[in-house]
C-alpha cells in the first residue's frame, strides 16, 4: 500500500497559502488536508468552507476536510459543494456515523472517520481511517509515539 502524504494547512500562514500550496504539490503532497475546528468541540476556530472553496479555485490538489466539529453533519454539503473530495468526521460527535457515510456519498465524496487515539470503536463501510496521534481537545501538543 502507497503512503499519501497530507500536509494539513493549520500551520501554515493562512496569508501566504496561494504560494504554499503549489509549492506543498511540487514536493510531492498527495493531499491538501484542512482541519476545521468550530470552537466547541475543540477549543480553536480554524476557519469554513469559504477557505475551501478559495483552494479549489487555485488548485486542482485533492481536497480533504476534518470536520473537529459537534455537528459535522451540518458541514457536509457546504464543503462537498466548495469542492472537497473527502470529509472526515469524529465518531464521539455523532450517533449517527453509518448515516453521514452514505450522506458523504450521496454528496460524491469520499466518507472518512477520524478515531482518537483512546477510541476502540470498530466502523465498517468507510474508505479512510485518519488515526489521530494527538488528542483534538489540544493544540501543539507532542506526538503520541507509542500509537505509530
Amino acid at each position: 500500500m502507497r503512503r499519501l502524504i497530507a500536509p494539513s494547512i493549520l500551520s501554515f500562514d493562512l496569508l501566504g497559502l496561494a504560494e504554499t500550496v503549489p509549492n506543498l504539490i511540487d514536493a510531492g503532497a498527495d493531499i491538501i488536508h484542512l482541519d476545521v475546528m468550530d470552537g466547541r468541540f475543540v477549543p480553536p476556530i480554524t476557519f469554513g468552507d469559504n477557505l475551501a472553496r478559495s483552494l479549489r479555485a487555485r488548485t486542482d490538489a485533492f481536497l480533504e476536510v476534518h470536520l473537529m466539529t459537534e455537528a459535522p453533519e451540518d458541514q457536509f454539503e457546504a464543503f462537498a459543494e466548495a469542492g472537497c473530495e473527502r470529509i472526515l468526521f469524529h465518531l464521539e460527535a455523532t450517533h449517527h456515523a453509518h448515516r453521514h457515510v452514505q450522506t458523504l456519498r450521496k454528496l460524491g465524496v469520499s466518507p472518512g472517520v477520524v478515531l482518537d487515539y483512546n477510541e476502540a470503536n470498530q466502523v465498517v463501510g468507510i474508505e479512510m481511517l485518519h488515526l489521530s496521534r494527538r488528542s483534538p481537545q489540544f493544540n501543539f501538543q507532542k506526538l503520541q509515539f507509542q500509537t505509530a
